[in-house]
C-alpha cells in the first residue's frame, strides 16, 4: 500500500536550520545526522558516522564517517559535515536544538552566518570529524542522534540537498516522491513507497485526510482540535509543557511549592482539553518532592486558588507575588493565562511582566526582581534521566548552572547503568534541584501523525515511514 503524507506547503522538505517544529518529522527521510536514534538498543547507533568515539573526560566527540553522497550524487565529506553544523548554530538559525548545541559547544556559534565554528574540525583527508565540547554533557551522542540535526548541503540557489535514505522528486504541482536514494549504504529501513504533498491551509488538509486525498498528515500542537476524531500516531517523545521557576524566594516553603503545584493542575484540569490533561505525567517513576506525597501519588491532589490564598495569604500579605509571563501559543500559553486570572481572582497579590525572550527573562531574574518564571517549552525525553534537559534549557542564566551541569554529569555517569540505578541518580538530582527551583510539568506530544485508522505507520524517531512487513514485526515482538 503506497502511503500519501500531507503537510503544509511551508513545512515540506524543510531545512534543518530553518525548521518549523511540526516540519521535523519531516526530515526524518531526506536527511541522516552522523548518529541515530535506536531506541531499542542503550544508546544511539551509527548512521553517517562509522564510528564515535569519546575522549577521556567527554568533552571532545570524534567520528569516522562512512562512504555516502547527497541525493545530488555529492560524496559527504567532512567539511560539509563542519559546514551543516555552523549553518545550525548560525547568528538567525531557528534549528530546533541549535541553540542548545550553540549552548554545548567550545567557544559557541560562528559570529556571521558562513563563518566556521571552532569547535567542529574536519579532517577530508582521513574523513574525520571531531567536536569539542565547553564542557562534558551525558547526552550529546542522543542531540546528535535527533532528526532536526540532520547534515545538508546548500547549494548556490540556497537550497539545501539532504543525504537521507529517501530523495525527494517534485511533480511540479506541490507532490513529491520519496523515492530509495540509490547510494544509500546505511542501516535504516524506510519503504519506498511514499509521497509528500503541500496544502496551502490548515482547512485544506483537514479536507483532504477527511476525503482520503492523503492517508495521514502532520500537523502542530495548535491545530490539534480540528483534528481530534481522527486516529493518531506519536512521532517521537516530543512534550510540551509549562515551567515555574521560583527563581527569588516566595516559594521557600516545601508546602507552598506542593499547593502552588496543585493550583496549577487544577486550572489546567478547567482550561484545557482533556485530550491535553491526560498527559499531564512526568516520566515514568520519577519522583520529585513537588509532585509527589509520600504514598506515591501521581499528581497532587487539586486545590483551587482561593484555597491557596487562604492556606497562605499570610505569605504575600507584604509583597507581591512576582510572576514573568513568557507568552507563546497553544494551549500552555492559556494555561498560563488562566493560571493568572484564577490567581488574581483569588486576591492573590500578582505582579505580572510579559517577556518573551529569554535573555530578557533571565536578566530579571539575575536581579532577583522576579519570583516565578512562567514558560513554555518543547523538549525530548525518552527515558527518565533526560528530563533534565529542560533545566538546562530553562534554568534562568549562571544563577541555576551550576546545580544544571552537577545533575548533568551525575546523569552521564549512570547512562548505561540499570534502568533501576539511572532512575534513582536521576530522581536524587532532581531533588537537589528542587530543593532551590521549582518546577511544574504538563507534558504532550507536541507533533503528530493523523491518520486514517486502518493505515500502519511505526512511532520510532528517525524511522516513522517503515516497511509494513518490519512494523507488523515490531508490534509482534519479533524485531
Amino acid at each position: 500500500m503506497s502511503l500519501v503524507l500531507g503537510a503544509l506547503a511551508s513545512h515540506c522538505l524543510p531545512d534543518p536550520a530553518r525548521v518549523a517544529h511540526a516540519a521535523v518529522p519531516l526530515l526524518a527521510p531526506t536527511t541522516r545526522g552522523l548518529l541515530h536514534a535506536d531506541r531499542a538498543g542503550t544508546a544511539p547507533v551509527p548512521d553517517l558516522a562509522a564510528w564515535h568515539a569519546a575522549s577521556g573526560d567527554g568533552a571532545t566527540h570524534v567520528f569516522g564517517l562512512r562512504s555516502a553522497t547527497f541525493h545530488d550524487g555529492a560524496p559527504v565529506r567532512a567539511s560539509d559535515v563542519a559546514r551543516s553544523f555552523a549553518r545550525l548554530v548560525a547568528p538567525g538559525s531557528t534549528a530546533t536544538l541549535g541553540r542548545t548545541l550553540r549552548g554545548l559547544l567550545w567557544r559557541g556559534g560562528p559570529s556571521r552566518v558562513g563563518d566556521p565554528v571552532e569547535a567542529v574540525m574536519a579532517d577530508d583527508a582521513r574523513g574525520e570529524v571531531a567536536i569539542r565540547l565547553a564542557a562534558p554533557f551525558g547526552s550529546f551522542a542522543e542531540l546528535l542522534a535527533h532528526p532536526s540535526l540532520g547534515i545538508v548541503r546548500e547549494g548556490a540557489d540556497g537550497a539545501v540537498v539532504g543525504c537521507g535514505p529517501l530523495r525527494p522528486i517534485a511533480d511540479g504541482q506541490g507532490t513529491w516522491r520519496l523515492v530509495p536514494h540509490g547510494d544509500d549504504a546505511g542501516p535504516r529501513r524506510l519503504r519506498g513507497d511514499l509521497s509528500l504533498r503541500a496544502f496551502a491551509t490548515v482547512d485544506a488538509l483537514h479536507h483532504a485526510l477527511q476525503q482520503r486525498i492523503v492517508d495521514a498528515v502532520a500537523i502542530e500542537r495548535q491545530h490539534y482540535p480540528r483534528f481530534e476524531a481522527h486516529a493518531s500516531t506519536p512521532l517521537r517523545d516530543r512534550w510540551v509543557g509549562a515551567m515555574m521557576l521560583n527563581a527569588g524566594g516566595a516559594l521557600q516553603d516545601i508546602g507552598l511549592r506542593r499547593d502552588f503545584a496543585r493550583v496549577v493542575y487544577a486550572v489546567a484540569a478547567a482550561a484545557l482539553p482533556a485530550s491535553v490533561c491526560t498527559r499531564l505525567l512526568l516520566p515514568e517513576g520519577l519522583a520529585t518532592a513537588a509532585y509527589y506525597d509520600g504514598a506515591g501519588t501521581r499528581l497532587p491532589p487539586p486545590l483551587s486558588a482561593r484555597d491557596f490564598s487562604a492556606r497562605w495569604g499570610a505569605m504575600f500579605a507584604s509583597q507581591s507575588l512576582r510572576i514573568v509571563f513568557a507568552p507563546g501559543r497553544g494551549p500552555l500559553t492559556r494555561l498560563l493565562e488562566a493560571l493568572i486570572e484564577e490567581l488574581a481572582a483569588a486576591k492573590v497579590p500578582l505582579r505580572v511582566v510579559e517577556e518573551p525572550e529569554p535573555a530578557g527573562v533571565y536578566a530579571l531574574v539575575a536581579q532577583g526582581a522576579v519570583d516565578v518564571v512562567a514558560r513554555g517549552w518543547s523538549q525530548d525525553y525518552d527515558d527518565p534521566e533526560e528530563f533534565f534537559g529542560i533545566y538546562d534549557k530553562q534554568a534562568p542564566g549562571e544563577l541555576a548552572q551550576a546545580p544544571v551541569r552537577r545533575l548533568c554529569a551525575r546523569v552521564s555517569e549512570v547512562r548505561h547503568a540499570s534502568a533501576h540505578e539511572r532512575l534513582a541518580v536521576c530522581t536524587e538530582a532532581l531533588l537537589e534541584i528542587e530543593a532551590k527551583w521549582l518546577c511544574v510539568p504538563f507534558c504532550r506530544d507536541a507533533n503528530r501523525l493523523f491518520h486514517a485508522p486502518d493505515v500502519r505507520l511505526s512511532a520510532h524517531a528517525r524511522d516513522t515511514f517503515k516497511p509494513e512487513g518490519l512494523v507488523a514485526a515490531e508490534s509482534a515482538g519479533l524485531a
